[in-house]
Parts: structure tokens; sequence; C-alpha cells
């Protein structure tokens, strides 16, 4: 079994085939008896066969296309990771209030004129042209639907 192993903080991996990619990376180098790569918190756990070899590791997944930092004290580590998923989490929910406001106000014109013929409302509710010219609603129409999408892209991409 492996004599001494190290904790690394791996930035950059979101899926499995960047997970198993790192962790070939590192298997592959010399002196290294197991690798083992959490995805979900972004770390590796290195174990040696004979002496520690932490930056080759570092070097490893750099060269993979990570960023990396060996882990020297796990604990204070573990709360500088809750703190900063904490913060994390609290821009994604102001973001996504920010996003939800925008596009309910860009809702309110785009359902005013999708369902204005229901309502019996002439076409040209929103429109400053005397007369209706339906090229033009639908074009309306499609430019809130895409602003819309756009303020929203993160959800889709």
């Amino acid at each position: 079994m492996a004599a001494r192993g190290d904790k690394f903080l791996i930035t950059g991996m979101a899926c499995a085939a960047r997970q198993a990619h790192v962790s070939k990376a590192i298997s592959a180098l010399e002196g290294v008896a197991q690798a083992d790569v959490n995805l979900l918190s972004s770390t590796a756990r290195v174990f040696y066969k004979d002496k520690p070899c932490p930056d080759e590791v570092i070097k490893a997944i750099q060269e993979a296309g990570y960023q990396a930092e060996l882990l020297k004290d796990e604990g204070a580590w573990q709360a500088s990771n809750r703190q900063k998923r904490s913060e994390a989490a609290k821009n994604e929910q102001r973001s996504l209030a920010v996003r939800c406001f925008c596009t309910f106000i860009l809702l309110l014109p785009l359902l005013a004129c999708s369902t204005s013929v229901m309502f019996g409302w002439p076409i040209n509710i929103l429109s400053m042209i005397p007369e209706p010219v339906i090229l033009q609603f639908v074009i309306f129409q499609c430019a809130l639907a895409l602003l819309a999408m756009l303020i929203n892209g993160k959800i889709f991409v």
C-alpha cells in the first residue's frame, strides 16, 4: 500500500470526463501508487509509492489543462471552501433574482402583444404605427423573446 498521500485542490473540472482525464494524467506519473480524483469537492488525493512528488503532480494537472495547488491544512480549506460556496450561492441567488425581474418586465409587453387579438384589442396596441403591420408586430415579439433568452442564456448553455 502507499506510504504517504497529499491532497490537491483542482479548479476547472466540470464533468466526469474531465475527472477521468485528470486521474489518468496523475496516475501516469512515475512514483504515483494511486490517484483518487473527486469531482464534487474538486480535489485529488494522491498516494505515492516511493518519494512524494507534489510538484510533479501539480505540473501534470496543469499540463492536463487545469489549475492545482497543494492543500496543506485541510481543516482551514474546508472552512474556506464552505464560505466560498456560501458566497457563490448568494451571488447566484442575486443574479437569478435580477434575471427573473428583467424577464418579467419583458414578459409583460410580450404577453400583451401575443394575447391582444384574443381579447379583441387592436393589433398595434404597443406600436406607434397608425395601422397594424403584421410583420413589424411579429418582429417586435421575436425581439422581446430573444432578449429574454439572452438575459437567461446561462440556463440554456
